[in-house]
C-alpha cells in the first residue's frame, strides 16, 4: 500500500501502541495535575520547568540512563504545548510522536 506521506525518520514497525495509555497517563498527571498546581504558585516558565524536572526524575528512577535524563527537554515542550493549548491532547500527541521518533532511531 502506498502512503501519501513519506516519513523516513519514523519506523512504523516500532509504533508505540503499547505506550499510548502510559503516555496519556503521564500527560494527565504531569501537565494536567502537577503543572496546573504549580501554576497556582509560580509563573508559567517556572511551573513548566519544575514539572519537567519531576518528569525527568520519574524517568530516571525507572531507568537510570542518560536518555532518561534528557527527557527534560521534550518535557519542557510538552509543558508549553499544554500551557498554550489548555489541553493534554496536544502534549499527548507530541509526546507520542517523540517516543515514536526515539524508538525509530534507537531500535534494532
Amino acid at each position: 500500500m502506498l502512503s501519501a506521506l513519506y516519513l523516513p525518520f519514523l519506523n512504523f514497525s516500532v509504533f508505540p501502541t503499547n505506550q499510548v495509555v502510559q503516555i496519556l497517563a503521564e500527560e494527565i498527571f504531569f501537565r494536567g495535575y502537577i503543572q496546573n498546581e504549580l501554576l497556582k504558585i509560580y509563573n508559567p516558565f517556572k511551573s513548566i520547568v519544575l514539572s519537567s524536572i519531576l518528569f525527568m526524575v520519574a524517568h530516571l528512577i525507572l531507568n537510570p540512563s542518560i536518555f532518561s535524563g534528557l527527557t527534560i527537554f521534550p518535557s519542557i515542550i510538552f509543558g508549553y504545548l499544554y500551557f498554550y493549548s489548555k489541553s493534554v491532547i496536544s502534549s499527548f500527541i507530541f509526546h507520542l510522536f517523540s517516543n515514536w521518533f526515539f524508538l525509530s532511531q534507537f531500535s534494532n
